[in-house]
C-alpha cells in the first residue's frame, strides 16, 4: 500500500530539514537514504533498522557527531514499514512514474532543502538519478549502496555504461558482500579503493531460538502449524530469482522419506499462483503451506526445524541470518554471498543452484538426524552474535559517513576481514 504525500515536496523537505536541525546537540551528520520503493524485502528492512537504531554518535577530535536520518523513495511504499521509520526520520514521498526520467529534478529539490551530508542511494534503480542530482553540488557526499540483484538476466550495454558511470562518480560503493565487491570492481570497473564491504545486521535479542520444545509447540500451536512433524521453513519473495520451483521439486523428494514433514513459505509476490498450481501438479500441496506476507518472522523461526533457501542469487541473504540468529541449521545455495554466513558443515550445508537432487539430500538429512539439527542450531547463533549484530553494522555506516564527511574520523575497514569459513568446495 502506498503512503500519499500529505504536502507538497517543499513543505516536507522544509520540516524535514527543522526537524533534523533542531535536534542538533554539537554536529549533526545529516543522511539521505533514496530508495526507488520501500517495500518488505530485505534492503528495506535493513534500512529500517538502521533508523530505527539508538542513535550513533562519532568522536572526532573531541567533539561528538551524530547521525540524523532522512528517506526519500522515487515511487511507493508499504505503509507499514513507513509508519515504523516515522518516529525516526523525516519521509519524502515523490511518488514519481516508473520511468520519469526527470525524477533527478525532483531529488535535487529534495537535497537543496533537507541539506545532507551524505546521500545513499539503494539499489542500481537509483544510482543514476542521484548521481545527477548531486552533481555540481559542493556538500553531499554521495554513497552507492549495492543489496543484490533483482533477477539474472544479463544487462544491457546501455545499462552497464551507466553503472560504470555512476561508481566512477561516488565517493563510496558499499556492497553487503565480499563477493558483490568483488563483482562491481571486476564487472562494472569500480575504484577498489571507493569499496567497502558492511554486512547486514538485525537485532539479535528480536531473532532469539525458542527457550525449549514448550516453547516452540507452544508457538507452533499459536500460528496454528502441526505441532510434532519436521517443519522446513523458507523465507521469500516469490519471484523467480529466489527458484522456488527448484525447491518445491526438491520438497516432493524429500516426502518420499518424510511423509509428515512440512514446508512453510513464509513471503508473496508475482509467483504465488503458479508455485501452488505447481505444488498441486508435483503431488506434494498437502504438505506445502503458503503463508503470504508476514510481520512475525521471528516466530515462525523460532516454531521450525530447518531454514532453507534455494536463491539463484543472493547478495547477503537477512534470512539466512534472521535464521542463523534464531538458531536453526540452513541449507541453501551456495549461490553469491551465502558462502560468507554459512560456515559449511558447522551451521548449515550449501548446495549449488538449480539442484533439486542435491538440496533434496541434505534437507532429508538434517530432518532425520535431531541431534545434528541441535549442534548446527547452537553453532549457528553463536557465529550470529559474533558477526550479525545490527550495532556493529550501524557503527560501520556511521563510520563510513563520517569519514566521507568529517576529515580525521576514521573509516570503515574497506573490504573489512572477516572470519574465514569453511566453504562447500
Amino acid at each position: 500500500m502506498a503512503a500519499a504525500p500529505t504536502a507538497p515536496v517543499e513543505t516536507l523537505c522544509d520540516t524535514a530539514g527543522t526537524r533534523c536541525r533542531n535536534r542538533t546537540p554539537s554536529r549533526m551528520l545529516r543522511v539521505l537514504h533514496v530508495l526507488p520503493s520501500f517495500h518488505s524485502g530485505g534492503m528495506e528492512r535493513l534500512v529500517t533498522r538502521l533508523i530505527c537504531a539508538e542513535p550513533t554518535a562519532l568522536q572526532d577530535e573531541g567533539t561528538t557527531a551524530s547521525l540524523a536520518h532522512g528517506l526519500c523513495v522515487l515511487h511507493d511504499g508499504d505503509k507499514q514499514l513507513l509508519d515504523a521509520c516515522r518516529p525516526h526520520a523525516p519521509i519524502l514521498m515523490l511518488e514519481r512514474p516508473s520511468r520519469d526520467y526527470l525524477a533527478w529534478l525532483h531529488l535535487r529539490r529534495v537535497i537543496n532543502a533537507f541539506q545532507p551530508h551524505v546521500v545513499e542511494a539503494l539499489s542500481t534503480g537509483v544510482w543514476l538519478d542521484a548521481v545527477l542530482a548531486t552533481r555540481g553540488l559542493r556538500r553531499p557526499r554521495l554513497v552507492l549502496s549495492f543489496h543484490g540483484r533483482a533477477d539474472l538476466d544479463p544487462l544491457s550495454s546501455i545499462r552497464l555504461r551507466l553503472n560504470t558511470w555512476c561508481v566512477r562518480r561516488a565517493d563510496a560503493v558499499v556492497t553487503v558482500s565480499r563477493e558483490s565487491a568483488q563483482r562491481i570492481v571486476h564487472e562494472w570497473d569500480a575504484p577498489p579503493l571507493h569499496m567497502h564491504t558492511i554486512p547486514n545486521g538485525l537485532d539479535l535479542g528480536h531473532y532469539r531460538p525458542a527457550v525449549d520444545r514448550d516453547e516452540q509447540q507452544h508457538l507452533r500451536h499459536v500460528l496454528g502449524l502441526p505441532t510434532e512433524s519436521p517443519l522446513a521453513l523458507c523465507v521469500a519473495n516469490l519471484v523467480p530469482i529466489k527458484a522456488l520451483d527448484v525447491l518445491l521439486h526438491a520438497w516432493r523428494q524429500v516426502r518420499m522419506m518424510h511423509r509428515s514433514a512440512q514446508l512453510v513459505l513464509a513471503g508473496d509476490g508475482p509467483l504465488r499462483d503458479e508455485l501452488q498450481r505447481q505444488a498441486i501438479a508435483l503431488g506434494c500441496d498437502s504438505s506445502v503451506r503458503f503463508l503470504g506476507a508476514r510481520r512475525d518472522v521471528e516466530l515462525l523461526m523460532r516454531a521450525a526445524d530447518v531454514f532453507v533457501l534455494s536463491s539463484s542469487y543472493e547478495g547477503c541473504s537477512i534470512a539466512i541470518q534472521e535464521a542463523m540468529a534464531s538458531g536453526l541449521p540452513v541449507v541453501a545455495t551456495h549461490a553469491g554471498g551465502n558462502n560468507e554466513l554459512v560456515a559449511f558443515g558447522q551451521t548449515g550445508w550449501l548446495v549449488p543452484p538449480d539442484r533439486p537432487d542435491q538440496l533434496a539430500e541434505r534437507l532429508q538429512l538434517m530432518l532425520a538426524d535431531q541431534w545434528m539439527r541441535q549442534r548446527m542450531g547452537r553453532a549457528a547463533r553463536e557465529l550470529a552474535v559474533r558477526r550479525f549484530g545490527l550495532d556493529r553494522c550501524a557503527r560501520e555506516y556511521a563510520s563510513l559517513y563520517a569519514s566521507l564527511t568529517y576529515p580525521g574520523c576514521p573509516a570503515a575497514d574497506r573490504l573489512p576481514a572477516t572470519e574465514v569459513l569453511p566453504c562447500a568446495g
